[in-house]
């Protein structure tokens, strides 16, 4: 990581960079506590936080100095010393993730220093993931798979769709994820046309009932992400036939998916095979993005993105279907891009299933 962030220092042309982003903190410092800065000069490494996360920050951040301030005036102070014993004339800030308040505060209290505003530094090298981010996205996608099955023994008539995701955090945490990686998405009959549906109490489960699962798993700060659509007893053949159209498209792009591929190619088989349905309109146009310590990072797959997926990356490959009123499905899968091939992280069965 030193040889990376020396890289990225010079590559900005600055002396240092100031990180407020809580992914970006955890990324280089595997600091994992809600309140800290980290300033990373081309020599020394410096974790900034208060006393409630001093014992955390001493245990989380070997390689890094700790620097404990008390209040606003100390940090200041503080942080003046820092940039001065490291020679800093001019400090890189992302403008991307950083409260306007305290970025003015900044500007007026070192105005001997040139603040050069900087977009997501961290972006390109967070999309490659370590051998070390790997296993931990492999392990949150693993506890999703298990969360999903353990919902297919519970789900019955008459349970709410808060019921669902109470026995839905219980399972993470019992196979032991840490949480959410987002707030779980559940739908029952027309509410699955509801991207964001929430679980809702007075929502219960009948026979015939269509079903949207779409949560994701937080395991030592990495992310998971699985959507998948159950019947409850013989669904309805509208809704079947609805899903078998999402289905089809789905294992297409899921199965054309390789190293190296652009973006707009994999988008483009999207379009091409919803046209020749007679669902076109309804579809929704995203159909993935990188994925890491955030559910969202990286970059969307969609078109006007000239990028390639590269091995190392990691990507939720998904697609949703919406029709207002009605309903809709969803189908989602965490993808990890190897070197001549693809693995797909999260395992739980596509057809759909009967319960």
């Amino acid at each position: 990581m030193d040889k990376k962030i020396l890289d990225l220092i010079i590559a900005n042309d600055v002396d240092a960079i100031l990180i407020t982003n809580k992914h970006d903190i955890t990324y280089v410092s595997k600091f994992t506590g809600e309140e800290a800065l980290v300033l990373l000069a081309k020599n020394s490494h410096y974790i900034i936080t208060d006393k409630r996360y001093m014992e955390q920050a001493k245990i989380q951040c070997t390689g890094f100095i700790l620097t404990v301030v008390e209040d606003e005036l100390d940090f200041i102070r503080e942080f003046s010393y820092l940039l001065e014993q490291n020679n800093v004339k001019k400090l890189g800030i992302d403008i991307c993730n950083i409260k306007y308040e305290f970025y003015l505060q900044l500007k007026d209290s070192f105005n001997n220093i040139s603040f050069k505003n900087l977009k997501e530094p961290f972006k390109e090298s967070r999309a490659i993931k370590s051998s070390e981010e790997i296993s931990k996205i492999k392990a949150a996608c693993d506890i999703a798979d298990k969360t999903y099955y353990g919902l297919l023994k519970i789900i019955s008539e008459g349970m709410s769709e808060k019921d669902i995701e109470i026995e839905m955090n219980y399972i993470i945490k019992r196979e032991g994820g840490d949480g959410y990686s987002f707030n779980p998405i559940i739908g029952i009959e027309e509410k699955t046309s509801m991207p964001y549906s929430l679980p809702d109490k007075n929502v219960f489960v009948n026979k015939g009932n269509f079903i949207l699962l779409n949560f994701g798993v937080n395991y030592e700060g990495y992310t998971s992400a699985l959507a998948r659509m159950i019947a409850v007893g013989n669904v309805r053949c509208e809704y079947e036939k609805m899903y078998k159209s999402l289905y089809d498209i789905y294992m297409k792009i899921l199965n054309s998916a390789r190293p190296h591929m652009e973006y707009e190619e994999l988008y483009h088989i999207f379009e091409r095979e919803k046209k020749c349905t007679e669902y076109n309109n309804f579809f929704l146009a995203s159909i993935g993005h990188g994925r890491g310590l955030q559910t969202i990072e990286g970059y969307s797959i969609k078109p006007g993105i000239k990028r390639k997926m590269v091995p190392n990356e990691v990507y939720s490959i998904g697609i949703s279907m919406s029709i207002p009123g009605f309903g809709g499905a969803r189908l989602e899968d965490v993808v990890l891009i190897k070197d001549k091939d693809i693995e797909i992280l999260t395992n739980s069965g596509r057809n759909l299933i009967s319960i």
